[in-house]
C-alpha cells in the first residue's frame, strides 16, 4: 500500500510513483521461506506488559517489557514518548465503562503529529523504531505494537497491558 496525499492505494511491483515531483520505480521483494526458528521460548506480543516511567519534565521516558516474570529494561528512547502518548490514550479510554475495548486508545495521526510537533514521515519513523526495538527482543508479533486504522488515519498502542508512572 502507498499513502499519497492522505489516500491509501494498492501498489504493484514495477509501478512508478511520483513523490515530491520525483518519479520512483517500486521494486517489491518476493516472499522467502522462514530462515530462523524462533523457538517456543520467544515471547508473544499478546503475553507482554509494557510499563513506562516518565520524568517530571517528560523529557525522559523509560520503557520496561514484562514477560513471564522477566523484565527487560529498554531505557529512554525518543520513540518511547509516542508510545507513552498512545498508552495514556488507551488507559484513559479504558476508564470509560461505556466505551468498548475495541475502541480504546485510537488517536488521529494529525493530532499525534501536532502533539509531537512532527510530520507524518517522522511519526512513521518513530513507529518503525519502536517496532524494531521490540523485534530485537525476539518478540513474535512485534509489528502489533502500534495498530493502524487506515480508513480514519488513526493509531493506538496494540495492548491494554499497560502501566504509567
Amino acid at each position: 500500500m502507498a499513502e499519497l496525499d492522505g489516500d491509501s492505494q494498492r501498489v504493484r511491483d514495477g509501478e512508478v510513483l511520483t513523490v515530491a515531483d520525483q518519479a520512483w520505480m517500486l521494486h517489491l521483494p518476493t516472499a522467502l521461506e522462514r530462515t530462523v526458528d524462533v523457538g517456543e521460548g520467544a515471547p508473544l506480543f499478546d503475553t507482554l506488559a509494557l510499563h513506562f516511567t516518565v520524568s517530571s519534565d517528560e523529557e525522559h521516558v523509560q520503557m520496561v517489557v514484562l514477560h513471564d516474570g522477566q523484565r527487560r529494561e529498554l531505557g529512554s528512547r525518543a520513540h518511547h514518548y509516542l508510545l507513552l502518548l498512545l498508552a495514556r490514550a488507551r488507559l484513559e479510554d479504558a476508564a470509560a465503562p461505556e466505551l468498548p475495548e475495541a475502541e480504546h486508545g485510537w488517536r488521529y495521526v494529525e493530532d499525534l503529529c501536532k502533539m509531537l510537533q512532527v510530520d507524518d514521515l517522522r511519526l512513521n519513523t518513530e513507529i518503525y523504531r519502536a517496532r524494531k526495538e521490540l523485534s530485537a527482543l525476539g518478540v513474535q508479533g512485534a509489528p502489533r505494537l502500534v495498530e493502524r486504522r487506515r480508513s480514519s488515519r488513526s493509531l493506538r498502542i496494540g495492548t491494554g497491558a499497560l502501566k504509567v508512572k
